[in-house]
């Protein structure tokens, strides 16, 4: 079976049991992104069911990078040696100097349990 059928098949199941068109819900993730070109790395970081919260999210990381970066400006060791509060999926050794954070929307079907 096709993934395209499958997922046909799990939406008509969630309609017959009485979720309607209410099946989709929106879930939004924080990513994190490193470098450029051929190095450029992204990974996620979290995922928030409210888009509120998501945003608020990013601005308060790139927010500590910004700062970080202004206080360690001359020492270019620890630009690869931060340990970012609001990213605990950040490696040492990536460089805080390229990094940024946003957040993307996907939606997906609930779960059903019924």
């Amino acid at each position: 079976m096709s993934k395209k059928r499958k997922v046909e098949k799990s939406i008509n199941k969630a309609k017959e049991i009485g979720f309607g068109s209410d099946i989709f819900q929106d879930i939004h993730t924080v990513f994190g992104e490193e470098g450029e070109y051929s190095d450029r790395e992204v990974w996620t970081v979290c995922s928030y069911e409210n888009k509120e919260m998501a945003i608020e999210h990013v601005k308060e990381a790139n927010k500590y990078v910004q700062k970080y970066k202004q206080e360690h400006r001359d020492d270019q060791m620890s630009l690869y040696n931060c340990k970012i509060p609001y990213d605990t999926n950040m490696e040492i050794g990536r460089n805080v100097r390229s990094l940024v954070y946003y957040t993307h929307a996907t939606k997906i079907i609930k779960v059903v349990t019924k």
